[in-house]
């Protein structure tokens, strides 16, 4: 495979705290077309995708257009041309009045429009077609668009986009009147209608007797989700059926509103639901996904994954109930090659094939965000992290999965999730969507697929800056961190204030920096992992270090993160060194070192790590230092980020009550300090806007087997323990 360039990603979406509207989101969706869409003949087009019918089509048919009244009047064109085609709304179109708003140009090879009113048609068509794949059940989508005098043709599946080149409805409407006359007698199946999909009317008996099963306790966050989703008027509910490809057995879900939807229009397209198993309506909600998934050879179903990781007895990782394909392919990537021929079939397509896949699994929980206490968000990233020691005995999600040979790929703050019942002391968390995991024997020596996919704001900065290179255990361990970091810059006391918080996520996950290559890792992420401080600007021209504090009472005292912050700094800051080194292998000189790692303190009972628990010790050294000496501390250090070990035990000691070590606030969570509105870069400083992966899939998690929890002490505040 060939390099995995980064897509112009949304500013929108759930991590941004970039400000958004309407006219970014459109921005967005038609950014995301660039490199997906082909121009073709009309007589190629209705050969390519529109049977023909074996009914005649009566000779006058192909001048009834002509007499379309012209108008500079937009609203005024769509009556005319529906009385003209007798009424059939069940295929969308878009009329605009004057050339210059057409979205594509014939005379550019990938139809990009050289106008800004072009544009903005082709982000307003492609904001329609969205809406219509997020309301309806289809595989693909056709849609007319007129411009004043001329038409276009398009159809969309989750891979690309075909479309026409301009033709004169008017003075030749033969191609357009064939392709009405065709559409007509097209079956639901080739209108593009999924036939796994049946709508239910809201006073059927189906749809009756659900309501009615219903249980109203205010206790059950799963029911209520569920109650919430079916009983939502503008969403229609539907009856989604698959075939478990394990048991062969037909399995069937009522559905209504999405309870999470990708952004996108191309692309895997997930949409999940809080869903209820029709053949067993005394069983709980389950979550379903609805996914078209990437068909590659190195791309496992998810099911697949978590069927291994379940009778692997990996807990933290939802459960699999059933799954499997829905024979349903897209079209666009095979044609592509086509109609471009002067490209080898050997060479990487934009375009990616996609089949159209459900998955349910048994867990439906909370957003991370849900956490009560900061040691609770510690415990549910510990938990889809690793953990077991003589003190807390847990099992391992990622760890475990890595052992068996997969790694995750897309660690995010949506995809690690809090389980448990209402009532419960702590929550666990649950890793989430391993949609995109890898096989981690694999020896390809580049990324898989021509775009890279994860979660822009969580992603190490090494992966941003070199795409094309497989994601490693390093860098997911980082991803753990951000996500960390992200999640208590957000409801955490801190010494930046909450005017400066917006500024501050924004610099650190959402901003990029241009390069030769394209978008690359921001300046504020880098400088964080690379200098192993936290930074953050709240006078001109002044750097401030990240520090968070006991309580929102008590700004003196000093919060246990910020050692297992500092900890984890100095790792990264020694992997980057190291990084370097081998990039740069002349440039580094010899220099004085003062380190002090504030990293693990020996500790009774804790597991053997060998070489890494030799790395875990505090490390002092003031003397000048040669080239090779810096270079081989360096290393030393940064081998704490080559396994889970060392971070898991690092997790350990903070999260040991039991010790009295690590002292932890009961009341420290505070309301999300992330600016309701978003935050608008320009307004204070000149900065580029935001730019991140399409967010993965993004499910909750619910109750999964019961852990034997730790329990926790109510911790007072413990006066002049100031952890750093």
């Amino acid at each position: 495979m060939g390099e995995s360039p980064l897509k112009a990603y949304p500013r929108s979406g759930a991590w941004s705290t970039h400000a958004t509207n309407q006219t970014i989101r459109r921005r967005e969706l038609r950014e995301a077309m660039d490199g997906k869409t082909t121009l073709i003949s009309p007589s190629d087009f209705l050969k390519e995708f529109v049977p023909a019918s074996q009914e005649l089509m009566p000779a006058a048919f192909p001048t009834i257009l002509g007499a379309v009244p012209h108008t500079t009047n937009e609203l005024h064109m769509y009556s005319p041309l529906v009385s003209a085609l007798n009424g059939d709304k069940t295929l969308p179109i878009e009329v605009k009045s004057t050339k210059i708003k057409d979205p594509y140009n014939d005379e550019h090879k990938d139809g990009t429009s050289d106008t800004a009113e072009g544009r903005e048609t082709l982000g307003q068509i492609m904001a329609y077609v969205k809406s219509t794949f997020d309301h309806q059940h289809l595989m693909f989508l056709f849609m007319v668009l007129i411009i004043e005098e001329d038409a276009r043709i398009l159809r969309v599946d989750r891979s690309g986009i075909f479309v026409t080149k301009k033709f004169n409805y008017k003075t030749d409407g033969a191609p357009l009147i064939e392709f009405f006359w065709r559409f007509a007698r097209l079956s639901p199946e080739e209108r593009g209608v999924d036939p796994t999909a049946e709508r239910i009317e809201r006073e059927s008996d189906v749809a009756r007797n659900v309501r009615a099963e219903i249980r109203h306790d205010p206790q059950d966050y799963v029911q209520n989700l569920f109650h919430q989703s079916v009983k939502d008027p503008n969403w229609p509910l539907w009856t989604l059926a698959l075939t478990d490809e394990r048991t062969g057995e037909l399995r069937r879900y009522l559905v209504g509103r999405p309870h999470f939807k990708a952004e996108g229009v191309v692309g895997r397209a997930t949409r999940g639901y809080i869903a209820r198993d029709l053949d067993h309506p005394d069983k709980p909600p389950v979550y379903l996904k609805d996914a078209w998934r990437v068909v590659h050879e190195e791309i496992q179903k998810e099911g697949a994954v978590l069927d291994t990781l379940n009778k692997n007895n990996v807990l933290h990782v939802p459960t699999l109930l059933c799954h499997g394909d829905l024979a349903q392919t897209t079209k666009s990537q095979d044609l592509w090659y086509k109609y471009h021929p002067n490209v080898s079939t050997d060479a990487p397509s934009p375009l990616k094939k996609h089949e159209h896949y459900r998955l349910v699994v048994k867990e439906v929980g909370r957003p991370l965000a849900d956490f009560r206490r900061g040691y609770e968000l510690v415990f549910a990233i510990f938990c889809c992290l690793q953990g077991e020691s003589s003190v807390l005995i847990f099992s391992r999600s990622h760890a475990l999965a890595y052992d068996l040979g997969i790694i995750h790929r897309d660690i995010s703050a949506g995809n690690i999730l809090l389980y448990g019942k209402t009532g419960d002391d702590l929550w666990s968390g649950m890793l989430n969507d391993w949609e995109l995991s890898k096989d981690v024997n694999s020896k390809s020596p580049v990324a898989r697929q021509p775009d890279r996919t994860g979660t822009w704001q969580f992603m190490s900065a090494h992966a941003l800056n070199t795409p094309e290179k497989p994601i490693i255990i390093t860098d997911e361990l980082e991803s753990f961190f951000h996500v960390l970091l992200y999640a208590s810059v957000r409801f955490l006391p801190h010494n930046c204030t909450k005017q400066f918080v917006g500024k501050f996520l924004f610099d650190y996950f959402d901003d990029f920096d241009i390069t030769t290559a394209g978008r690359a890792c921001g300046t504020r992420k880098y400088f964080s992992v690379t200098t192993g401080v936290v930074t953050f600007l709240q006078e001109p021209g002044v750097a401030t270090k990240l520090r968070f504090t006991w309580d929102e009472t008590d700004k003196i005292l000093g919060h246990p993160i910020n050692g297992m912050f500092a900890a984890i700094l100095g790792w990264l800051k020694a992997h980057y060194a190291v990084l370097d080194a081998a990039k740069n292998p002349n440039e580094r000189g010899a220099a004085v070192a003062s380190k002090n790692v504030n990293a693990l303190s020996s500790n009774q009972g804790a597991p053997n790590l060998g070489w890494v628990g030799r790395a875990l010790q505090p490390i002092h050294k003031t003397t000048r230092m040669t080239k090779t000496d810096v270079e081989d501390v360096d290393r030393e250090i940064a081998e704490n980020l080559l396994n889970h070990d060392a971070m898991a035990a690092l997790f350990m000691e903070y999260l040991d009550l039991k010790s009295g070590k690590h002292a932890w606030p009961m009341h420290d969570k505070v309301e999300d300090q992330r600016p309701k509105k978003g935050y608008k870069p320009g307004d204070d400083i000149p900065c580029l806007p935001a730019a991140f992966l399409n967010p993965p899939t993004k499910r909750e998690a619910g109750e999964i087997d019961e852990l034997d929890l730790p329990s926790i002490p109510k911790h007072q505040r413990v006066d002049g323990d100031d952890s750093e």
